[in-house]
């Protein structure tokens, strides 16, 4: 209700919101969300760089040691050709909708709408102009599966092993999901690797 609210209103602040020890932040320009982040490890570029587009670990921490002060990462990441231009701007949407999200999903915590002034205009590191209102339609939707799913599933730290065959799948979530099922790895870890 509060983001369709700041969206309907067309407000320009940061929206910060804190859970247990989860700090989101969500800079919003006239219902417009412009940028987003969060202080968990798996909604950092490095992340989604390991996961999604199969960069080993070793070769992301020879750009980070390459990365002198005053350097940006990610545009280190270009120069080394680590990804392309294009492949960082989808980097920065994916992580943006994930966190926003996360967000509209959080049963408990606390939150703030800062309003910026007119006259702050500091771009953020990296903009990614996504219209809340359609997003937050989107959001909706998964709130329902959310809560189809709870029907189903007693809580979210159940360790889900794969126990036999199953039929195969086109689909690389599924593959993804029945991979992950190893009895190692709780639903609410396969469930955010899976929606990046």
């Amino acid at each position: 209700d509060v983001m369709s609210m700041i969206a309907a209103q067309k407000w320009r602040g940061e929206f910060q919101i804190v859970t247990g020890s989860t700090h989101y932040q969500l800079l919003i320009e006239k219902g417009v969300l412009q940028h987003a982040a969060s202080n968990r490890p798996e909604d950092r570029i490095d992340h989604l760089l390991t996961s999604r587009y199969n960069v080993s670990a070793q070769e992301l921490q020879r750009v980070r040691k390459s990365t002198l002060p005053g350097q940006l990462y990610e545009q280190e990441l270009l120069a080394h050709r680590v990804l392309t231009q294009k492949q960082l701007e989808e980097c920065h949407a994916t992580i943006a909708r994930k966190i926003f999200f996360d967000a509209l999903t959080l049963h408990e915590g606390k939150y703030a709408f800062v309003v910026l002034p007119e006259t702050d205009n500091t771009p953020p590191q990296a903009t990614v102009p996504l219209r809340i209102d359609q997003m937050l339609l989107q959001g909706v939707e998964r709130i329902d599966e959310v809560e189809l799913f709870r029907k189903h599933i007693p809580h979210l730290q159940v360790r889900p092993r794969r126990t036999g065959e199953v039929e195969s799948s086109d689909n690389p979530h599924h593959k993804l999901a029945l991979m992950y099922s190893d009895g190692t790895r709780t639903l609410d870890e396969i469930a955010r690797t899976l929606i990046e």
